[in-house]
């Protein structure tokens, strides 16, 4: 399945209620949120910083969303959403920043419980390794970026079932809305990510080529190797177990 697909999957096995509210944070030209979903949605937020894309948006006039050209930022989320979302549920939340998400999401789940959530993951950061990169960097095109899939599930494990990971993206919903149980982390890490890269079936991530010797290191090696890789951008990062 597509990542469109499981959004739509996940939110027809939801157990609740629902407005059908949907917050895009990073969301490029096209959403990962199905067409068919954000046009009958009561509201959709979406977030893109780069001008270029966001003016030439197929949803820029679309009446039941709004499209805002900014970065979104763990110091101003809370009040984009207030200001735009209010007191409404939000049905579905996806984040790819590229960048420092694991603070902004953090920040939104201080104020705001989605019932689905979907974030991109520093793939090739190996579980359990936990690593996020903090505000204030900007990707550079390196593997410098994001958070771990371990440190989502860190993050979200007191509220959310974990219940899928499609190569880099990561899925998850809120234990008072589904019947859904999950698997280990470490299984659906090695499910998502570790068994097809290693058996070479995404070759879509040729990129990670020179960083895929992490996948079978201990934790303790892969997270000493992982440190002095990213020793230009210490201070810029956590790492932990």
């Amino acid at each position: 399945m597509s990542e469109s697909e499981l959004l739509k999957k996940y939110v027809n096995e939801l157990q609740v209620s629902h407005d059908n509210v949907y917050v895009d944070l990073g969301c490029s030209y096209i959403s990962n949120i199905p067409k068919e979903m954000v046009d009958g949605s009561s509201l959709s937020l979406f977030i893109e910083p780069n001008s270029a894309k966001t003016n030439q948006h197929p949803y820029a006039n679309q009446q039941n969303v709004t499209l805002l050209n900014k970065f979104a930022t763990p110091d101003n989320i809370q009040q984009i959403i207030k200001d735009n979302v209010k007191s409404k549920e939000i049905t579905i939340l996806d984040i790819d920043i590229d960048s420092y998400d694991f603070e902004v999401l953090k920040s939104i789940l201080e104020i705001k419980k989605p019932y689905i959530l979907m974030a991109e993951v520093n793939e090739k950061i190996p579980y359990p390794i936990k690593f996020h990169v903090k505000y204030d960097h900007v990707w550079d095109g390196s593997h410098f970026f994001g958070m771990s899939f371990a440190t989502f599930c860190d993050l979200v494990k007191e509220d959310y079932y974990v219940v899928n990971l499609k190569q880099n993206n990561v899925f998850a919903i809120r234990k008072d809305a589904t019947n859904l149980q999950q698997d280990s982390y470490n299984d659906i890490y090695n499910q998502g990510y570790k068994e097809p890269r290693t058996k070479g079936n995404l070759s879509n991530f040729h990129y990670n080529s020179n960083v895929d010797h992490w996948l079978n290191l201990t934790p303790q090696d892969a997270l000493q190797s992982i440190d002095k890789y990213f020793e230009n951008y210490h201070g810029k990062y956590d790492i932990g177990i």
